[in-house]
């Protein structure tokens, strides 16, 4: 079950919800206690999940903010949907890459005010 999840986990928000549905129906015979603790624990770890730890794992592999991180998956998923979520983080690293190899050391950046 946690490898269906872990799967799925990398489409967002649909993934986590394919893999629900496997959970739900081996706890369906359970009780609906147990159903809700299934979706308690699947709301809880993709809470958890996509707030804090993806945000802190690719801020240090990418050496950028969190909050980077997070703005440019929502824009690249306003902007461009699944595949922009994807490329967004990726892209915005590239980006600041870029600036730091060739904005910053410039002439033009130096005599700024």
């Amino acid at each position: 079950m946690g490898f269906l999840a872990g799967a799925f986990n990398i489409v967002p928000y649909l993934g986590v919800i394919i893999a629900l549905i496997p959970a739900l129906l081996l706890a369906a015979p359970l009780g609906i206690v147990k159903l809700a603790l299934v979706v308690l624990v699947f709301i809880a770890a993709n809470q958890v999940e996509g707030q804090f730890l993806s945000p802190l794992v690719l801020a240090r592999q990418t050496d950028l903010h969190p909050a980077t991180v997070l703005l440019s998956i929502l824009s690249g998923v306003a902007l461009v949907g699944v595949m922009g979520a994807l490329l967004a983080v990726p892209l915005m690293a590239l980006a600041k890459r870029l600036m730091e190899a060739y904005y910053y050391p410039s002439r033009l950046y130096q005599r700024s005010p």
